[in-house]
């Protein structure tokens, strides 16, 4: 009947939700930035943010991996084979970027062939075979051959001269390069890492401050029920306090 139903809501309105947590609040002191400046000094961790919305109460982690499970179930591509729908990066693919003779290579170490021995005659100085001692044409060869060698070594040292005389101010010139390369990128990487952590600080005190807003609505809109329920189920008594009369 009405009364019952009165009692019911009075009883529902007056027992509090499992969900409802009081978050903690920033003194009344202290301002935003002293905050900021406080979190930021201490090294806290800024980033675990204290969202307002309450963790689900119960078995909610079996609940979320049984959803998760469902809908992979209904996914055409299991796994790690969902990869396999997406599209090359090019036409070419491996050929394009890298050339040939990477193509080449990979495809001889899929195949399981052994590696092609480099052609080292070039490099040797043996003199024309036996049977072709007696051959002008073949003493040119050697000869030519011997010139060539000849002729590399010599390019050889000039490089090797020409290294001793200048690769040491080449190899500093490039690790101050390589150093103030470093530098720069580890100044971007801690303005970002201060840019990040400002922002979650800032995030932090916006949702702290919504949350003390949401518990005062939230404790008005209880007590608000509770006059309610406490008017009607005053109400539902003198209902049935006049129908007995």
């Amino acid at each position: 009947d009405r009364r019952a139903r009165a009692r019911s809501t009075r009883r529902d309105a007056t027992m509090p939700r499992d969900d409802a947590r009081d978050v903690p609040a920033l003194p009344a002191s202290a301002s935003e930035g002293v905050a900021r400046r406080e979190w930021t000094a201490s090294g806290a961790a800024a980033d675990a943010l204290p969202y307002v919305d309450a963790t689900p109460g119960g078995d909610w982690r079996a609940r979320v991996d049984q959803a998760v499970a469902e809908e992979m179930r209904r996914m055409k591509s299991k796994g790690r084979d969902h990869l396999d729908a997406l599209a090359p990066s090019g036409d070419d693919g491996l050929e394009r970027r890298a050339g040939r003779m990477v193509a080449d290579e990979l495809a001889r170490v899929a195949s399981g062939r052994s590696m092609v021995i480099p052609d080292t005659m070039r490099y040797r100085l043996d003199p024309p075979p036996r049977s072709e001692r007696e051959s002008a044409e073949a003493w040119e060869k050697a000869i030519e051959n011997a010139r060539a060698q000849l002729e590399h070594q010599a390019t050889r040292r000039a490089n090797l001269e020409l290294a001793l005389k200048y690769a040491p101010a080449a190899w500093r010139a490039r690790n101050a390069w390589g150093d103030a390369a470093v530098k720069a990128y580890e100044e971007e990487l801690a303005r970002v890492r201060t840019e990040v952590n400002e922002l979650n600080v800032m995030r932090k005190l916006q949702q702290e401050s919504a949350a003390k807003e949401i518990s005062a609505l939230e404790r008005e809109w209880y007590a608000t029920t509770r006059k309610c329920a406490a008017i009607e189920g005053a109400i539902a008594d003198l209902e049935a306090e006049l129908a007995t009369k």
